[in-house]
Formats: C-alpha cells, sequence, structure tokens
C-alpha cells in the first residue's frame, strides 16, 4: 500500500519528533516523549494503520487532557500568567498548563489527520 504522504505530513511529523526530542531534558520526559513520537508514527503510517487507531488516540488524549482541567481552572483564576516567562516553572499548575497546551496540539493534528483520512477514502 502507497503512503501518499506530501511535504505537510513529513514536516509536521518532524515537528512532532523534535518535540519529543526536548522532553528528555524533563523529569517526566519520557511519557510525553512516547506521546509525541505516537503521533510521528500516527502521521507517517495513517493510511496502512488500521482506521481505528487515530480515534483510540485520540480518546486516550482527551482522557489524559480532561485531568489537566482542575489545573487550568487554577491558571485562569490567577489571571493567566505567563507560561512562557522561565523554562522553570515558578506555580505548580504552569508546567500542568503546559502539558496540557501540549495535549491539545497533539489533538487538534490528530484531528486533522483523521479529516485528512477519511477526506482521502471518500476520495475528496
Amino acid at each position: 500500500m502507497k503512503l501518499h504522504l506530501s511535504k505537510l505530513d513529513y514536516f509536521i511529523a518532524s515537528v512532532f519528533a523534535l518535540f519529543g526530542i526536548f522532553q528528555f531534558n524533563d523529569p517526566d520526559g519520557w511519557i510525553w516523549a512516547i506521546a509525541y513520537f505516537a503521533v510521528v508514527i500516527l502521521i507517517l503510517l495513517r493510511n496502512v494503520l488500521p482506521k481505528y487507531m487515530i480515534e483510540i488516540v485520540i480518546v486516550m488524549y482527551l482522557i489524559a487532557f480532561s485531568s489537566y482541567i482542575p489545573n487550568l481552572m487554577d491558571w485562569f483564576k490567577e489571571g493567566m500568567p505567563s507560561i512562557i516567562g522561565s523554562m522553570k516553572a515558578e506555580s505548580p499548575f504552569i508546567e500542568y498548563v503546559r502539558e496540557a497546551g501540549g495535549l491539545f496540539i497533539v489533538i487538534l493534528a490528530l484531528l486533522f489527520y483523521r479529516k485528512k483520512r477519511r477526506s482521502n477514502e471518500l476520495g475528496l
């Protein structure tokens, strides 16, 4: 089966691979590296893997994202202070907000590729 990958696919997969590589300086980096590299695999092999694989991962990441909602609420209550000023999180919720943001980006990318695969299947 031909993969039918575009330059955009390779670019986005490369960005997520870099995200995964940059996680290795974090104490729980291996978890995030796996999460980002899973996206790389899903992007590059989406036409070969079973159709439901992207949906399963989206649901898993949505469940993970939902666990960050209390931290996001704390961040909102604090007036949404900057989360990018320093790589060291000055308050406990900043790391959680960053991680939730990463999951949100992953979910958006996977939703994009789910739609793209479905469009290809329908010949659109």
